[in-house]
């Protein structure tokens, strides 16, 4: 899909000031991890979002969610949405814009966890509150639709719980949509190195250093931590956004051979020179990924 000229004074504003770049690199994100450590504990302030007019704060085993359109919602089908960050770093405001947009769209209830994360935590104890929160919106809403998005690492956390839902026997979502997943924390694709000059916001050091993390004691390769290597059988329909111009790109190019292999139909949406987590940018791309978007959760 071709781009906007919008997009492309976005890409050359990033690449100008470089400091999305910056913000990923391995340096800077030693320094969170050290920092976070130092303190010991998370704490988590949701941003100005006077936008949403119906969003409550709950909690779950310690960790806390938000659930938006809890009271007025007219759509039968739920979300969960993932939010991105390498694993390290909390939703930010334009996670929460994005999320807003679909609540708007859909009028459908939006459950958004904020999951345990690095350095604090690994994907084993993340992944155990997660699937608790999935069993309580199952409980909640048994005869609904749940709906799984993700934007990068949260991408990855979409297909990776969608895996480990079908080991423990437990109702897969319907649909399984991914902006720009991150799905193979080894970061070994040598495409990646082949793309990485293009990319104006993600350093794959940078990345392997929250990866490292975030696998505890699993190998970087494996399915648990890196979804690209397990089973996509028997899951909800995948739905992947992405642009050529994201080092994530060639991962997820992997998933789309895996799928084709396995005679598996995805919905495989390539942006010509788009960067990572376009959809989440003011750009004319975003409503066209949005409608798409809007089509799948109403059915």
């Amino acid at each position: 899909m071709k781009r906007s000229f919008r997009s492309v004074l976005v890409e050359r504003s990033l690449k100008v000031l470089g400091v999305i770049k910056r913000h990923t690199h391995e340096k800077v994100n030693k320094r969170k991890i050290e920092k976070i450590m130092k303190k010991g504990k998370y704490v988590y302030r949701l941003p100005f979002v006077k936008f949403f007019k119906n969003i409550k704060l709950l909690v779950l085993d310690d960790m806390i969610y938000y659930v938006i359109n809890q009271d007025k919602a007219t759509n039968p089908h739920k979300i969960m949405y993932f939010h991105g960050g390498a694993y390290l770093d909390q939703p930010l405001l334009f996670h929460w814009r994005f999320i807003d947009k679909i609540a708007k769209r859909t009028n459908a209830e939006i459950w958004v966890p904020i999951y345990p994360k690095i350095p604090l935590f690994t994907a084993q104890e993340a992944y155990e509150r997660l699937i608790k929160l999935y069993q309580l919106l199952l409980s909640t809403y048994p005869d609904n639709d749940i709906i799984f998005v993700g934007d990068s690492s949260g991408g990855g956390l979409v297909l990776g719980l969608a895996q480990k839902l079908k080991v423990l026997n437990l109702k897969q979502p319907r649909d399984l949509i991914m902006i720009s997943p991150w799905l193979d924390i080894s970061m070994t694709n040598p495409l990646i190195q082949e793309i990485e000059p293009y990319d104006q916001m993600l350093n794959s050091n940078g990345l392997k250093v929250c990866g490292d993390y975030w696998r505890g004691e699993y190998d970087a390769k494996d399915p648990y931590v890196s979804p690209l290597y397990g089973e996509i059988t028997g899951l909800g329909k995948i739905t992947i956004f992405i642009g050529t111009y994201d080092i994530l790109y060639a991962d997820a190019l992997g998933l789309l051979e895996k799928a084709k292999k396995e005679n598996i139909e995805i919905n495989f949406y390539a942006y010509e020179h788009m960067p990572h987590d376009f959809p989440l940018f003011p750009v004319p791309e975003v409503q066209e990924a949005l409608d798409i978007i809007e089509n799948i959760i109403n059915n």
